[in-house]
Protein backbone atom coordinates (compact mmCIF):
# COMPACT_ATOMS: atom_id res chain seq x y z
CA UNK A 1 0.00 0.00 0.00
CA UNK A 2 2.84 2.02 0.34
CA UNK A 3 3.45 2.23 -2.96
CA UNK A 4 0.43 3.05 -3.52
CA UNK A 5 -0.12 5.85 -1.15
CA UNK A 6 3.08 6.95 -2.42
CA UNK A 7 1.91 6.68 -6.13
CA UNK A 8 -1.02 8.69 -4.78
CA UNK A 9 0.95 11.55 -2.99
CA UNK A 10 2.78 11.49 -5.62
CA UNK A 11 -0.10 11.89 -8.49
CA UNK A 12 -1.48 14.23 -5.74
CA UNK A 13 1.48 16.62 -6.27
CA UNK A 14 1.53 16.09 -9.69
CA UNK A 15 -1.62 17.59 -9.92
CA UNK A 16 -1.46 20.08 -7.94
CA UNK A 17 1.77 21.18 -9.91
CA UNK A 18 -0.32 20.11 -13.00
CA UNK A 19 -3.12 23.07 -11.50
CA UNK A 20 -1.17 25.76 -10.55
CA UNK A 21 0.65 25.45 -14.06
CA UNK A 22 -2.85 25.63 -15.59
CA UNK A 23 -3.30 28.64 -13.11
CA UNK A 24 -0.03 29.90 -14.30
CA UNK A 25 -1.27 29.43 -18.04
CA UNK A 26 -4.18 30.97 -17.36
CA UNK A 27 -2.89 33.98 -15.85
CA UNK A 28 -0.21 34.05 -18.95
CA UNK A 29 -3.06 33.87 -21.54
CA UNK A 30 -5.32 36.53 -19.55
CA UNK A 31 -1.71 38.76 -19.21
CA UNK A 32 -0.93 37.86 -23.22
CA UNK A 33 -4.20 38.81 -24.08
CA UNK A 34 -4.05 42.46 -21.83
CA UNK A 35 -0.77 42.66 -23.85
CA UNK A 36 -2.62 41.59 -27.04
CA UNK A 37 -4.99 44.87 -26.32
CA UNK A 38 -2.72 47.46 -25.20
CA UNK A 39 -0.59 46.21 -28.22
CA UNK A 40 -3.65 46.54 -30.29
CA UNK A 41 -3.96 50.33 -28.74
CA UNK A 42 -0.77 51.54 -29.33
CA UNK A 43 -0.38 50.29 -33.05
CA UNK A 44 -4.14 51.99 -33.42
CA UNK A 45 -2.23 55.26 -31.43
CA UNK A 46 0.96 54.71 -33.89
CA UNK A 47 -1.63 54.75 -37.05
CA UNK A 48 -3.61 58.04 -35.84
CA UNK A 49 0.15 60.44 -35.19
CA UNK A 50 1.16 59.01 -38.36
CA UNK A 51 -2.39 60.20 -40.35
CA UNK A 52 -1.76 63.55 -37.82
CA UNK A 53 1.68 63.28 -39.09
CA UNK A 54 0.54 63.28 -42.46
CA UNK A 55 -2.37 65.64 -42.67
CA UNK A 56 -0.19 68.39 -40.35
CA UNK A 57 2.80 67.82 -43.34
CA UNK A 58 0.33 68.47 -45.61
CA UNK A 59 -1.11 71.49 -44.41
CA UNK A 60 1.96 73.00 -43.58
CA UNK A 61 3.26 72.49 -47.07
CA UNK A 62 -0.09 74.32 -48.12
CA UNK A 63 0.90 77.14 -45.55
CA UNK A 64 4.32 77.58 -46.62
CA UNK A 65 3.23 77.51 -50.39
CA UNK A 66 0.46 80.32 -49.79
CA UNK A 67 3.00 82.49 -48.10
CA UNK A 68 5.60 81.58 -50.39
CA UNK A 69 2.63 82.65 -53.55
CA UNK A 70 2.23 85.73 -51.69
CA UNK A 71 5.78 86.50 -51.38
CA UNK A 72 6.37 85.93 -54.57
CA UNK A 73 3.66 88.05 -55.88
CA UNK A 74 5.10 90.45 -53.49
CA UNK A 75 8.44 90.09 -54.89
CA UNK A 76 7.58 90.60 -58.44
CA UNK A 77 5.55 93.99 -57.86
CA UNK A 78 8.71 95.42 -56.18
CA UNK A 79 10.95 94.39 -58.76
CA UNK A 80 8.18 95.36 -61.14
CA UNK A 81 8.31 98.88 -59.41
CA UNK A 82 11.77 99.80 -59.41
CA UNK A 83 12.60 98.46 -62.91
CA UNK A 84 10.00 101.27 -63.64
CA UNK A 85 11.81 103.63 -61.39
CA UNK A 86 15.04 102.99 -62.84
CA UNK A 87 13.76 103.27 -66.42
CA UNK A 88 11.95 106.92 -65.27
CA UNK A 89 15.82 107.89 -64.08
CA UNK A 90 17.79 106.80 -67.05
CA UNK A 91 15.15 109.09 -68.88
CA UNK A 92 15.48 111.66 -66.83
CA UNK A 93 19.53 111.77 -66.82
CA UNK A 94 19.44 111.30 -70.57
CA UNK A 95 17.80 114.59 -70.75
CA UNK A 96 19.67 116.26 -68.27
CA UNK A 97 22.42 115.22 -70.15
CA UNK A 98 21.04 116.69 -73.29
CA UNK A 99 20.03 120.06 -71.79
CA UNK A 100 23.46 120.45 -70.26
CA UNK A 101 25.32 119.69 -73.19
CA UNK A 102 23.04 122.10 -75.32
CA UNK A 103 23.47 124.91 -72.46
CA UNK A 104 27.28 124.26 -72.23
CA UNK A 105 27.30 124.81 -76.30
CA UNK A 106 25.13 128.02 -75.57
CA UNK A 107 27.66 129.25 -72.97
CA UNK A 108 30.92 128.33 -75.29
CA UNK A 109 29.08 130.85 -77.89
CA UNK A 110 28.28 133.53 -75.31
CA UNK A 111 32.27 132.94 -73.77
CA UNK A 112 33.46 133.28 -77.25
CA UNK A 113 31.32 136.48 -78.24
CA UNK A 114 32.21 138.01 -74.68
CA UNK A 115 36.22 137.39 -75.70
CA UNK A 116 35.46 139.13 -78.42
CA UNK A 117 33.73 142.35 -76.90
CA UNK A 118 36.54 142.15 -74.29
CA UNK A 119 39.34 142.35 -76.79
CA UNK A 120 37.37 145.25 -78.84
CA UNK A 121 37.07 147.05 -75.13
CA UNK A 122 40.90 146.93 -74.49
CA UNK A 123 41.81 148.30 -77.45
CA UNK A 124 39.35 151.09 -77.21
CA UNK A 125 40.57 152.05 -73.77
CA UNK A 126 44.14 151.28 -74.66
CA UNK A 127 43.62 153.27 -77.61
CA UNK A 128 41.83 156.22 -75.42
CA UNK A 129 44.70 155.75 -72.19
CA UNK A 130 47.24 156.53 -75.27
CA UNK A 131 45.86 159.21 -76.92
CA UNK A 132 45.35 160.92 -73.45
CA UNK A 133 49.11 160.28 -72.49
CA UNK A 134 49.97 161.99 -75.73
CA UNK A 135 47.70 165.23 -74.67
CA UNK A 136 49.37 165.07 -71.32
CA UNK A 137 52.75 165.27 -72.89
CA UNK A 138 51.90 167.74 -75.54
CA UNK A 139 53.16 165.37 -77.99
CA UNK A 140 51.36 166.35 -81.86
CA UNK A 141 54.57 165.08 -83.73
CA UNK A 142 53.03 161.47 -85.61
CA UNK A 143 57.14 159.82 -85.93
CA UNK A 144 57.45 160.40 -82.01
CA UNK A 145 53.66 158.89 -81.12
CA UNK A 146 54.60 155.82 -83.73
CA UNK A 147 58.09 155.66 -81.51
CA UNK A 148 56.14 155.67 -77.81
CA UNK A 149 53.25 153.13 -79.11
CA UNK A 150 55.65 150.94 -80.19
CA UNK A 151 57.64 151.03 -76.75
CA UNK A 152 54.42 150.73 -75.25
CA UNK A 153 53.59 147.86 -77.22
CA UNK A 154 56.95 146.11 -76.47
CA UNK A 155 56.75 146.86 -73.15
CA UNK A 156 53.16 145.21 -73.10
CA UNK A 157 54.26 141.88 -75.09
CA UNK A 158 57.28 141.46 -72.50
CA UNK A 159 55.37 142.35 -69.19
CA UNK A 160 52.69 139.94 -70.66
CA UNK A 161 55.71 136.57 -72.01
CA UNK A 162 56.88 137.35 -68.10
CA UNK A 163 53.65 136.84 -66.83
CA UNK A 164 53.09 133.82 -68.96
CA UNK A 165 56.54 132.09 -68.46
CA UNK A 166 56.28 132.63 -64.69
CA UNK A 167 52.97 130.64 -64.82
CA UNK A 168 54.77 128.02 -67.16
CA UNK A 169 57.04 126.97 -64.67
CA UNK A 170 55.07 126.65 -62.16
CA UNK A 171 53.20 124.08 -64.39
CA UNK A 172 49.64 125.49 -64.27
CA UNK A 173 49.83 125.78 -67.97
CA UNK A 174 51.75 124.91 -70.86
CA UNK A 175 52.44 126.45 -74.38
CA UNK A 176 53.29 124.45 -77.22
CA UNK A 177 52.03 125.62 -80.02
CA UNK A 178 51.58 129.25 -81.68
CA UNK A 179 47.54 129.74 -80.42
CA UNK A 180 48.57 128.92 -77.01
CA UNK A 181 50.64 131.50 -76.95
Amino acid sequence: METRARKNRKNSRLRDMLLDFESHVIHIDKSMGEVKETLEVVEGSIDKLDQMKEQFKEYMTKALNSNMDALQALFNTIVAKIMKKNDALEAGMITIKEENEAIMMTLNTKIEELKEELVVCRVVVGKWEIEQYFLAMGMKDDDGKVNIVSMYFIDVALLWWHCRSIIEKRGEIEIETWEEF
